[in-house]
């Protein structure tokens, strides 16, 4: 009788294993704004007597990158894009953007980063496709964007830099 219980414990086991493991795999929701998504290396730049200076590098802090993230809002709207870093100046704004010409602006931007909300003028932001050159020699995806800091006033700022690779010698 223990046999026979035994064997029906196992065919019962083997048979629950089956049906759990016939479970359709997930399926990824493809963002919106996929096109202009993603991680960057990006320098912040200044505005001196119109020409464009590493702003970290002249205020004596060396050679700075930082990671910038661009990716889509919750509503994944088409026309939504987030702005964020902690890295060289620690915002995150909402964009317009605009998809088919892969640009993005928001001259009323405001960071939400908690307890520094400033405002973050956004102008002339656009994704330039397969046209950076990573130190690894790959070629990669471009980001440039125009932005003021309320907190920096009177400075005209750029960030600027390539989409990463995922290769360790692009990092920084």
């Amino acid at each position: 009788m223990k046999k026979i219980f035994l064997k029906f414990s196992i065919l019962l086991f083997a048979s629950l294993v089956s049906f759990v493991s016939c479970k359709k795999d997930y399926e990824p929701v493809v963002s919106n704004t996929v096109e202009m998504s993603g991680s960057w290396w990006v320098k912040l730049l200044y505005l001196d007597n119109g020409e464009y200076r590493d702003l970290y590098a002249d205020f004596g802090y060396g050679d700075i990158w930082g990671e910038l993230i661009t990716s889509n809002t919750a509503s994944n709207d088409k026309d939504s894009l987030w702005i964020i870093d902690h890295d060289l100046w620690d915002f995150q704004s909402k964009v317009n953007c605009d998809i088919s010409n892969l640009t993005f602006s928001n001259s009323n931007a405001i960071s939400i980063v908690e307890d520094y909300e400033i405002a973050t003028p956004i102008s002339n932001g656009k994704v330039l496709k397969s046209v950076a050159v990573a130190p690894s020699g790959h070629i990669t995806d471009s980001i440039v964007m125009d932005i003021e800091f309320e907190d920096f006033p009177g400075y005209e700022c750029r960030i600027t830099g390539y989409k990463r690779t995922g290769w360790p010698e692009d990092d920084h």
